[in-house]
């Protein structure tokens, strides 16, 4: 999740979005998914984790980008995450289950190979540096998008762990947690 933040916070500031770029992320996602089931340690794992996820926030990035320049795009974009998140928690639950999570990890490398696949336009827009507001409720707002964000990963890892530790099957738990982010 820090990952993500970073970069999408900082490649919004630096970098004009481009097919290039998405295409060097998607191949970096792809690549740290394919290692990350084939890490042999957890530290390794970490890493991965650390650089794919800086990967996904690019890729979410230019997503943002490209949606504020169509009318109801960013509405679009920003209905994504719980969509995916809802149908994509139980099968990759599943998987983790019948296979372990190295099965997990293939299956979102495969995906994301079938992402590149897809024909992309990226239409570039200049970076916005320092334009954005210098506002003291821009940061409030910023800072608490930290706290919610960090705070809802901890409470999915404990309430994982509580079902898990309650006899739920990660396919039980994923469920309940698809079902939230759909209602």
């Amino acid at each position: 999740v820090g990952g993500f933040a970073l970069a999408s916070f900082v490649a919004g500031r630096t970098l004009s979005p481009s097919r290039s770029i998405l295409a060097v992320a998607g191949a970096v996602i792809l690549l740290g998914n394919a290692m990350s089931a084939l890490a042999p340690s957890f530290e390794l794992l970490l890493m991965l984790r650390a650089v794919t996820g800086m990967a996904m926030g690019t890729v979410t990035w230019v997503g943002w980008a490209q949606g504020s320049r169509i009318d109801g795009g960013i509405a679009e974009v920003a209905a994504m995450g719980p969509v995916v998140a809802g149908f994509a928690s139980p099968i990759l639950s599943r998987l983790t289950e019948m296979g372990g999570i190295r099965w997990t990890y293939l299956a979102l490398a495969g995906t994301a190979l079938i992402a590149g696949l897809i024909p992309a336009t990226v239409v570039p827009t200049p970076p916005v540096g320092r334009t954005v507001s210098d506002s003291r409720s821009n940061r409030v707002l910023l800072g608490a998008l930290v706290v919610l964000t960090l705070s809802g990963s901890a409470l999915f890892v404990f309430c994982a762990s509580v079902g898990a530790r309650a006899g739920l099957a990660p396919f039980a738990v994923s469920m309940a947690f698809s079902l939230n982010a759909l209602a």
